[in-house]
Order: structure tokens, then sequence, then C-alpha cells
């Protein structure tokens, strides 16, 4: 009976917790379905939203950047489709591993390693910063095959910017890098990989014409983020072509001829026009070099070169004109009316000024010059007597007619406006008055006076300017600039231009030797040694150096700014040699070598 007992109470407990557990699994199973319903029914869109994010993706397409091209369609800038490898940083990324895995890979050297490294240094995090470009389909095929490795790595078949003439143009042209986050632009254009914009040259200047519009493609990726399938496109738009004024065959001629030499810088205009031919800066660089990111030795190598590889010289050097600025001294003082055209000076090798001694360059002197004479013979006595008369500001306003000391508005960015000295700017520098010695040297084109090879060309332009009207230059064709009228009097400018082509075509000119030799090519222009370092009293008694015996930096400028035909002049040319000695001997040759082949390209 007991037995019995036991046992219907061993059952009774086992139906009690089977029941138990039968509403713990009802509960549950409740639950379950309530939360199933929840998310089925009242949350279906949200999470339909975060699978589709998930399982999409959006892909900024790189717009080809606009063609550069020179006035006959040869193409100095164009952008070229390749393979490139980009890295994104991560959080948590040990970037250094990474790039040692990809050096390891494709058999880089050190220096890759170590200019790929400094691009991550302060780079933000989630940008794409490209590495390597462009890659061969073997490399393609390593990368893709290591992928698991290599986390942040990414190929994109994208555009490049490529500079097929390379030093040629540097100047002019520039070029585009990757953005070091200080532009302000829109994010969207951060996350395109391969993204770059002009750093300096006509690519800065023009970057909005030039940049296109990007176009993005959304793609189907799988729960790695590999893709899967496009499902929709929209193409991105080609920036426009930016057509220039310059002369491939001309450009290139100029850059030759300016090869033996340190540091140097020539342009060629178009006086009608104001179209710049050819701009050349001695020494130039590679804009390839910038593309993924100079490295660290090549750039301290261009930055701290003594011949300022990255300096445009034609629009940035400053320096002393020299005998080019006498035309202005000359025409400001017939227009002043205190100085008759027939004036003559009786050069007996010096001046006295106070306690000072000013000298000609030719010791024994000219004696009796008009101004004809003066202009093609040089001679310094003659414009020292012009300026005592007429007085510095005369000159000085003369020369800001001409665009001396102001921007030519050229199109490319860090143009220097030189300087035009004034009683204030010498009273600010060097705390004294100006002095009529001050007069004296300003006459020469010496002193505090300072312009740009752009300016020199110009001015030369303005003069002889069949028109009548002040050159702007420009480098973009179809831009016209709007010349204001030259209101000299002709009669005037006619004596300038005389004694000009005299200086080249008489055999008492200086720069006779240096004359184009073929009929209906001739000539006309004016040379400069301009002094660089002033040569002292006590220099003059010991016997003055010669260029050659003083250290390169201390050497005379060589210069020559000229035009030509004589007949109709169509071309300007301006010719700086830095420390290069005489401008009759060594920047006259080239000016002259340079005009007679602008011609031959151009025509006359």
């Amino acid at each position: 009976m007991t037995l019995l007992h036991n046992r219907e109470n061993e059952e009774h407990r086992f139906s009690r917790r089977l029941f138990l557990m039968g509403s713990a699994q009802a509960v549950l199973g409740l639950g379950l379905i309530g939360r199933l319903s929840y998310l089925s029914l009242m949350q279906d869109e949200k999470y339909n939203l975060l699978s589709y994010k998930n399982s999409t993706k959006i892909q900024f397409l790189l717009p080809q950047r606009g063609l550069i091209v020179d006035r006959n369609q040869h193409v100095i800038a164009a952008s070229q489709y390749n393979y490139h490898l980009y890295l994104t940083q991560q959080k948590d990324q040990n970037t250094a591993t990474i790039l040692q895995r990809i050096q390891r890979l494709l058999q880089l050297d050190d220096q890759w390693l170590t200019t790929a490294l400094t691009k991550f240094k302060g780079a933000s995090k989630g940008l794409p910063i490209l590495i390597y470009s462009p890659l061969t389909w073997l490399q393609v095929c390593t990368i893709e095959v290591h992928h698991q490795f290599l986390s942040g790595c990414d190929i994109e078949k994208n555009w490049i910017r490529n500079y097929p003439y390379g030093a040629l143009f540097a100047h002019t042209v520039g070029y585009v890098q990757s953005p070091n986050g200080q532009e302000k632009l829109n994010p969207a254009l951060l996350k395109i990989p391969g993204f770059q914009l002009g750093k300096v040259g006509l690519e800065k200047t023009y970057e909005s014409q030039l940049q296109g519009v990007a176009g993005y493609k959304k793609v189907e990726i799988d729960a790695h983020h590999r893709f899967v399938q496009n499902l929709s496109e929209v193409k991105s738009q080609q920036g426009r072509t930016l057509k220039t004024t310059l002369d491939v065959t001309l450009q290139d001629y100029t850059y030759q001829v300016l090869q033996p030499f340190q540091s140097a810088a020539v342009t060629v205009l178009d006086i009608k026009t104001g179209q710049v031919l050819a701009l050349c800066s001695q020494p130039s660089y590679d804009p390839n070099q910038f593309l993924q990111g100079i490295g660290k030795s090549e750039w301290l190598g261009l930055r701290d070169d003594p011949y300022t590889p990255l300096h445009n010289k034609v629009v940035q050097g400053r320096y002393p004109p020299g005998s080019i600025f006498k035309s202005l001294v000359a025409l400001a003082a017939f227009e002043s009316k205190l100085v008759p055209p027939q004036f003559s000076v009786n050069c007996q090798g010096y001046i006295e000024v106070g306690q000072h001694r000013f000298h000609c360059w030719h010791r024994e002197g000219h004696g009796h010059l008009s101004i004809v004479q003066a202009l093609k013979q040089s001679c310094d006595i003659y414009f020292y007597e012009v300026a005592k008369i007429i007085g510095m500001q005369r000159i000085i306003d003369c020369a800001g007619k001409f665009g001396m000391g102001a921007l030519t508005g050229i199109e490319i960015d860090g143009e220097n406006k030189g300087n035009l000295p004034s009683k204030e700017s010498k009273k600010a520098r060097y705390k004294t008055a100006w002095m009529l010695g001050d007069t004296v040297q300003l006459s020469i084109g010496q002193g505090d006076l300072l312009a740009t090879p752009l300016q020199l060309a110009t001015l030369m332009a303005s003069l002889v300017n069949p028109a009548k009207q002040f050159v702007k230059p420009t480098l973009i064709m179809n831009h016209q600039p709007k010349l204001q009228k030259n209101h000299f009097d002709p009669q005037f400018l006619n004596l300038i231009k005389q004694g000009l082509d005299d200086t080249v075509n008489t055999p008492d000119g200086l720069a006779f030797k240096s004359r184009i030799l073929k009929p209906g090519f001739e000539m006309g222009g004016k040379t400069s040694t301009a002094q660089v370092k002033r040569i002292t009293m006590q220099e003059r008694k010991n016997g003055v150096l010669t260029n050659e015996q003083r250290q390169w930096k201390d050497r005379d400028h060589a210069m020559f700014a000229g035009y030509a035909p004589i007949h109709n002049p169509r071309y300007a040319v301006a010719v700086v040699i830095e420390h290069g000695g005489s401008g009759g001997k060594v920047a006259a040759p080239l000016g002259r070598d340079i005009l007679l082949r602008t011609q031959q390209i151009m025509g006359t």
C-alpha cells in the first residue's frame, strides 16, 4: 500500500513539473512570436532600410580632368586611365605594416616606403590615399591574391594626370596633387579615390573649369563587402579643355637655348594681341614627380637648389632693368616739355652730383650725343642729365603708365609686381630722404627699381606697338584683354623706336653684332648689363674685378628686350640671364635667335 502511495506522489510531482515546463515554453514561444510579429510588422521599414544599406554601396566616379593644349591643339596636360592602388587609413590599423607588405609584394624600394608613410602623417581617417600608380596587370593580380592581408587597400581603375612634355611647361601649366586638408572642398570630392586638384600654374587658376563633374554608381555587395553587381550609374563629366596661347615648337626651342645657363628667364609676346607664345624659366622641374607625392629628398633638392627651379622667374623674378629703362626716361623727358627732342649732352665719362661722382660705362666718354645716339650707345651721362632736369616723379609716373610696379594680370598665380620706388618707400625702408643721387641712379634703371621679365617684354611691346596701345599679356586663347590707348606723342615714340632700331642695326650700336641678317626679319631692342653689387670708389681705385673674377651671385645680370620685325613690330622678347655678365655679349644673341625663330614659326 505504501509503495502504491509513493508512486502516486511521484507521478503527481512529475505532472506538475511537466505542466510548469510546458507553461514556460508556451510563454517563451508567445514572447518570441510577439517579438517576431513586432519586428515584422512594426519595424519592417527600418530593418529593410538597414539591410538595403548593408547590401549596397555608393561609389563616386572620378571625372576625367580637362585637357590643356597649346595654340595648335598639341596636348600639354592630359589624363591617363590606369589601375591605381589606394590605402584608406582605418581605426586600429597598423598602416606601416600594411605598407611594408605592399613593398614586399610589389618589390618596391625603401624610398617608396618612406614617401608612402609621409602621406599618412596627419591624414584624415577614411580618406583613400594614392600610394602606387600605375599598376601592371601582374601587380593587380598580386594585390588581389593577398587582399585579405591588406586591410584598407583597394585597386581602382581611374584617371591620373600626365604631363607629356615634362619640364617644358612646368612653370606655366603647373601640376595637380591630392588635397592636403586645408582647401575648402565639397566633402564628397574627398571620398573619390584619386581626386587631385591644381596646386600651381594654370592647373590652379582654372581648377573649376578643368575639374569636371563627378559621377557615381550604386553597387551591390555581399556580407564581406565584395562586389556583386552594378545597380545603377550616373557617368562623370569630363572637364573643359583649356587652350593656351603657347606654341610647343617655340617653347621647346627657347627651353633648349637656355640649357647652358644656370639660371635664366625668357618670354615671347605677340605685340598685337598680348598672347604669350613662350614662357621659360631655367632651371625647370618635371611636374610628373608631384602626382603621387614627391619624396622628401627630391623635394628638399628642388627647394634648396641655389638656382631655384621651383621659382617661375618670368613672373616672380625681380631684377633691376638697367639700360632697358632708359627708353622710359627719355620719353618722360620729352613729354615733360622741359627737354626738347633735339636735346644733346656732352659725355665726358662722368658727372659730379654733390660729393659723389657718377660714371658712364664708357670711361673715356661718348662726346656729344642726341637721344637716338644715346640709346644706341647706351650713354649713362645723357640720362643722368635728363633726370636732373625733370626730377624723379615724372620718371616714376611715366613708368607707372607702362605697367612698371604693377601686376600684368597674367593668368598664373604668384606674379610679382616688381618695385617702383618712391620718396615715401625710401623713407620707410632706409629712414632717409630721397636725394638727387637716387634720381640719377633711377635714370639708368638701377637702385630700388625692380621689374620681372614679363614686365620688360610688355614694356617693349607697348613702346613699339604700331596700334599705339599698351599691351596686356595673356596665356589663354580667345581671351582678348581690353587694351588702353597709348596717348604719348607719336613723334616721341618714333624717336625712341629709332634709337632701339639703331642699337641693333647700325655699326656703332651696342648690339650690332647680334643683329638678324635675314632681310625682312630684322630686330630692334635694348641691351642691359644690370649691376647686382655697386662698385665702390675704393674698387675703382684698386681696379674693378671682371664678372669672371667675382662670385657667381655678385656678377651682373645680362639682359635684353627686343622686338621684330622692325618695319612692323609683331613680336617682343625679354631675356634675363642671372649673373650672366654683359647684356650685349650674352643676352642679345639669345634674343636674336629667339626672335628669328619666332618669326619663322609664327610668320611675320
